[in-house]
């Protein structure tokens, strides 16, 4: 969680920069480089999802009416949605960058901005929720 999360929210916020940049080569060496963040990011979430489960089925009866997990687990659902819109985002900057006016190239960052910033609000919640989830299973 920790280190796929460092990688989002790292790469979070150059998006944000490439998407506010005019300067095209930025944003292409951008795009590249969050193609090879995605597998480690993702990677990351399901392997978090599955220690989810695997910490439920341990402990069904502490787990199954706390609020805080399910919003844990929920959080990290929202992620894997903002990631698959991300992909989408990306995918359609780099085939308008091909043939689209400069308008619709900036609408499309501004987009990927969109997901960039929902995915570092969710990060952040995610993690606020393992500590908080961490300090209710402690009493």
């Amino acid at each position: 969680m920790l280190y796929g999360g460092g990688f989002a929210v790292a790469s979070d916020r150059l998006t944000r920069d490439a998407a506010t940049s005019t300067d095209t080569a930025f944003r292409s060496a951008h795009l590249a480089a969050l193609a090879r963040v995605h597998p480690v990011v993702t990677r990351a979430l399901w392997m978090s999802l599955a220690s989810g489960g695997a910490l439920f089925a341990l402990h069904v009866e502490r787990y199954v009416t706390s609020g805080i997990f399910w919003a844990k687990m929920g959080l990290l659902v929202a992620l894997v949605v903002t990631g698959l819109a991300m992909r989408v985002a990306e995918r359609d900057v780099r085939e308008a960058g091909a043939d689209g006016s400069r308008d619709a190239v900036d609408r499309i960052w501004q987009r990927l901005r969109g997901t960039a910033i929902a995915s570092t609000t969710l990060w952040s919640l995610v993690a606020v929720a393992g500590v908080l989830l961490e300090s209710s299973a402690a009493r």
